[in-house]
């Protein structure tokens, strides 16, 4: 609580306030340059549709969304995770810092991840990124599992020593588990960039964003369902604010089973990218240098005939 609000409620008005602030930034700092010719939308759907289909003929990209619908959802359903914590006896202040963790740890796996990304695709091109990702996506599966089922109902688990020192187990376990699998992302980012053409990034990165993201949401209600009806979850206990080890039990294997089920899946999805990623770059790379020769020879004959 701050005074009279809620601290959910601060933290919402809060974000809004900045959000508007950048608004307003752009709004007074960036000058957008406009188009010189305004086309209907009929005009863009007709011009643009044939590069979608095109886009949706590469393997490599339909292995890559179909990964993405069953991965995105376990990150959906990680927003349940504070509640998780707090059902285990931890304070808001404590589930908040150690959600923290979570989330620095991936802050962290982006920065680490793209080193080891560099050195692993100039040793490996072909099979280093699905490679990569599929360790991520592997880890996930006991880590989220020692964090569920190992380390147990909060302050009353399996850890038996003070309650500073379970904080220090749980945010340093959090922190681990962010930093090895949030890298699948920039893996999905690197295999785009090398087999579509760079005049379709845009094409292709906004269909991943709209599909991964539309159908990853039903990983929130998934998890809902599965402790409610097969776990035997109990909403009205849990909304009394107390520790309910019981009911985070049961909001655990929901959200577990929704994790691991997806992780399986992505990681099958990968292993198809080992057959299809090398024969799409290798074909991307022909074709930009096919289009770089032609360019220059473009170029050549221009000075030619001046």
């Amino acid at each position: 609580q701050l005074g009279a609000m809620a601290g959910w409620q601060f933290a919402l008005i809060l974000i809004s306030a900045l959000s508007a602030l950048i608004g307003l930034l752009v709004l007074l700092l960036v000058t957008d340059t406009a188009q010189v010719e305004q086309r209907k939308m009929v005009d863009i759907l007709r011009d643009e549709t044939p590069q979608l289909g095109q886009i949706f003929c590469l393997p490599t990209f339909l292995i890559i969304i179909g990964q993405g619908i069953f991965g995105t959802a376990p990150w959906f359903a990680f927003s349940y995770l504070t509640m998780w914590l707090e059902l285990n006896c931890f304070s808001n202040a404590e589930a908040a810092s150690i959600y923290m963790c979570f989330n620095l740890g991936t802050a962290l796996s982006n920065a680490l991840g793209g080193v080891l990304l560099d050195v692993i695709c100039r040793r490996f091109p072909d099979h280093g990124p699905p490679a990569m990702a599929q360790s991520a996506v592997f880890a996930s599966i006991p880590l989220f599992g020692l964090i569920f089922f190992g380390l147990g109902q909060g302050v009353h688990g399996n850890i038996t020593d003070s309650p500073s020192h379970v904080m220090l187990v749980y945010c340093f376990t959090f922190f681990i588990t962010g930093t090895l699998i949030a890298s699948t992302m920039m893996n999905n980012n690197k295999m785009f960039s090398d087999v579509v053409p760079r005049e379709k990034y845009t094409y292709v990165y906004a269909l991943d964003r709209a599909i991964e993201g539309t159908f990853g949401a039903f990983g929130q209600p998934i998890v809902g369902w599965l402790a409610d009806h097969i776990f035997h979850f109990d909403p009205s206990r849990a909304n009394t604010l107390s520790c309910s080890p019981e009911d985070a039990s049961s909001l655990a294997q929901g959200i577990y089973s929704v994790c691991a089920s997806g992780c399986v899946i992505c990681f099958l999805f990968y292993s198809l990218a080992h057959y299809t990623y090398p024969s799409d770059r290798k074909r991307t790379l022909r074709a930009t240098a096919a289009r770089s020769q032609a360019s220059k020879s473009a170029e050549s004959s221009d000075e030619q005939n001046l």
